[in-house]
């Protein structure tokens, strides 16, 4: 019966353990001293999955950055997976976006977009800017989960290697 007790209490400690890794706090921008990189990065890579069964909106009311640009998004065999929303974009090429260098936050959709519905609402080939009208396409739609540039957060940890930072 002990030995019973025992393994049943490491079990539930070890479920609170997960459990607590699981739902990690919304830290705000000004946490990380406005830097929009680690911003990004703990709050939708770290915390990527805290917005399961959640919808866009839901995201958007936790967002402190103002998205201006959707960066590109990611084809499934279904349809659009994933979106990239840009937040800053590299300096002087605000018009090109570029998944390698600009900060996004990926929102992965918990059923796949219809490419053709999506067009009536973004057409890149007139612009890359975020409209209302986009955000209210999407604002109802279920997540999956997040993620950010893992380009830009992999680049700036060389370059911290390099100098020592």
């Amino acid at each position: 019966m002990k030995r019973n007790m025992i393994i049943l209490f490491f079990l539930l400690s070890v479920l609170t353990s997960a459990q607590a890794q699981e739902t990690l706090p919304y830290k705000p921008w000004q946490e990380f001293n406005n830097d929009t990189l680690k911003y990004l990065e703990y709050n939708f890579n770290t915390r990527g999955t805290q917005y399961k069964g959640r919808t866009v909106k839901e995201l958007f009311d936790d967002f402190e950055l103002p998205v201006t640009f959707i960066v590109d998004w990611m084809l499934g065999d279904n349809g659009i997976v994933s979106l990239y929303l840009g937040i800053h974009s590299v300096q002087g090429q605000e018009d090109k976006p570029n998944d390698l260098y600009d900060y996004y936050v990926e929102i992965f959709f918990a059923n796949p977009l219809l490419p053709d519905d999506f067009r009536k609402v973004y057409d890149h080939r007139i612009s890359t800017k975020w409209t209302p009208q986009v955000y209210e396409f999407l604002k109802d739609l279920e997540l999956s989960r997040t993620g950010s540039n893992p380009y830009i957060i992999e680049r700036r940890k060389r370059e911290a290697e390099k100098t020592g930072n």
